[in-house]
């Protein structure tokens, strides 16, 4: 299934227990279960993600681009209106996630706020460049680099019959199928890690912890489908 939106929320300087953790996680859960149904409606999962130290919330909502709601998608004469709109939702999901975080955590402001709207984001990239293909001298190499990055990224997120959606989309707009699109001989990239290029310098610059201090270094993790009542409690981890 596709990753339809993800938001990566950090607060340098935040101060919380063990227990006043756990608390917070399934207080998150509930929190992106509601605001997933109110965008998405029922049939997405829900990945949440909690790191302590300086808190990082991050959560992403992956589902089928075939969803009844995006219907639309399937109409060919509607599909880059349907990739809009699943954009634009990804947006409506991002704000939605950050206010309810900080009011969970009484904070006015994170110190980082990242959203991204993921594979349709990736999708409508993709569609803008190839339409700039088509007027001579627009595209340069470092454009066709992108473009090859953004459909390696697609192929990877989506199931078998989805990828056959977006071709079947692609053709109707007069664009190439993704197989066609993929030049791995411009791009070799590795999923090495999900945080962002400053939260990677960032904690490369943190000074080292003791092996006691990485001991009680406090993670939570929970995945689940989002259905009409609320999340199952995560498995410990």
């Amino acid at each position: 299934m596709a990753r339809l939106a993800q938001v990566s929320i950090r607060f340098k300087r935040f101060d919380i227990d063990e227990q006043r953790f756990q608390e917070l996680g399934t207080q998150i859960d509930a929190v992106a279960a509601r605001i997933a149904r109110e965008v998405y409606g029922r049939g997405v999962e829900v990945d949440v993600v909690l790191e302590a130290g300086s808190l990082l919330v991050r959560i992403t909502v992956i589902g089928s681009l075939l969803l009844g709601g995006y219907h639309a998608i399937s109409e060919y004469k509607d599909f880059k209106e349907g990739i809009t709109l699943l954009v634009k939702d990804a947006n409506e999901w991002s704000s939605g996630i950050y206010k309810e975080v900080l009011k969970l955590t009484g904070e006015q402001k994170a110190d980082t706020f990242v959203r991204r709207d993921m594979t349709p984001g990736r999708i409508a990239r993709v569609i803008r460049q190839l339409e700039k293909v088509q007027v001579p001298n627009l595209v340069v190499q470092e454009e066709f680099q992108q473009i090859a990055r953004d459909v390696q990224a697609i192929e990877r997120d989506l199931e078998p019959e989805e990828r056959r959606l977006i071709d079947r989309g692609f053709e109707f707009m007069g664009l190439p199928p993704l197989e066609k699109l993929c030049k791995p001989d411009l791009v070799h990239e590795e999923r090495r890690s999900t945080l962002s290029k400053g939260e990677i310098e960032e904690i490369a610059r943190a000074p080292g912890l003791s092996s006691q201090q990485k001991r009680k270094r406090l993670r939570y993790h929970n995945r689940f489908r989002v259905e009409e009542h609320a999340p199952r409690p995560p498995r410990p981890i």
